[in-house]
């Protein structure tokens, strides 16, 4: 779910392209869950609200693949 939303929020041009999607494809989960924290900026400056929101996505992807 936590990729779903990054997805969404920064449109899949920019999301397919990225090191995270390379990294989901070549199945290094962990990888791209920690990728989510580098897509915290607007602008090219980090943005607070999206600093922890990004680290909330990478929690929740984090533990996603704990119960696998």
């Amino acid at each position: 779910m936590a990729l779903v939303s990054w997805s969404y929020n920064v449109g899949t041009s920019a999301a397919c392209g990225s090191t995270l999607a390379k990294k989901a494809n070549a199945g290094d989960w962990q990888g791209a869950c920690n990728q989510l924290r580098r897509w915290d900026k607007a602008g090219g400056k980090p943005v607070k609200g999206l600093t922890n929101r990004r680290a909330a996505e990478t929690k929740l992807c984090l533990n996603a693949l704990k119960g696998q």
